[in-house]
């Protein structure tokens, strides 16, 4: 955590504010489960003082994040989830629908989705770790991956190319000979299949290889 708080430092000293925002979220996170309130407020000035600074929406998610663990206030960070839903940012989903595990009323469907978006990126132990304490602290079971019924098709993973590629439904439709609708219940599909809740999520899923993988999602029953 030490450690952290100096990179944060001096990286605010030699201007570099991209990704700061995500450090300072990830020690005041730390804090908070290890019970130092006093560096859960020092953190969260900091991160006031770099959203002054930095104005973007990556630090105004921060804060909200931020402020929704150092008050327990479920609303803030709802109000971050879904600035950054809107941005399409998958990893810092991820760290917002832990957050919400923690603090919403409704646990099983936040620990769920974060467990879906992390599986997209790929994300290993120290994401298994998080995962089973936000379980724990809420009692509730964790998630388990489940198989898909079968493999992608080999349309299926010319969709997925074009989607990756930026293609519109129309641009993939005229291409494979369909209709836009078709191609609209088409990526319906793979979404379900997939866990994928966006093309942009599905294109990164691609991107790093999980769905040349297997097409699995999260099986909460």
């Amino acid at each position: 955590m030490e450690g952290g708080w100096h990179d944060a430092q001096q990286a605010r000293k030699n201007g570099q504010l991209a990704g700061t925002e995500r450090l300072l979220l990830r020690i005041l996170s730390l804090a908070a489960l290890h019970d130092r309130p006093q560096t859960v407020q020092q953190t969260l000035e900091e991160l006031e003082t770099l959203h002054e600074e930095a104005a973007t929406p990556m630090t105004h998610e921060a804060l909200l994040l931020a402020r929704g663990i150092a008050h327990h206030d479920a609303d803030s960070a709802l109000t971050a989830h879904r600035s950054i839903q809107h941005r399409g940012d998958v990893h810092l989903s991820v760290i917002s629908g832990l957050c919400l595990t923690h603090l919403a009323d409704d646990p099983r469907r936040w620990l769920t989705e974060a467990i879906r978006n992390a599986h997209t990126l790929g994300l290993g132990r120290p994401f298994r770790t998080a995962v089973t304490r936000a379980a724990q602290h809420r009692d509730i079971p964790v998630p388990r991956l489940r198989q898909a019924r079968r493999e992608l098709t080999e349309l299926d993973i010319r969709l997925v190319r074009r989607v990756s590629d930026g293609a519109s439904n129309r641009q993939i439709a005229a291409e494979l000979a369909c209709s836009p609708k078709t191609v609209e219940q088409r990526l319906t599909r793979l979404f379900q299949r997939t866990g994928s809740r966006s093309r942009r999520e599905l294109a990164a899923a691609w991107l790093n290889g999980s769905l040349t993988r297997n097409a699995s999602g999260p099986d909460d029953h």
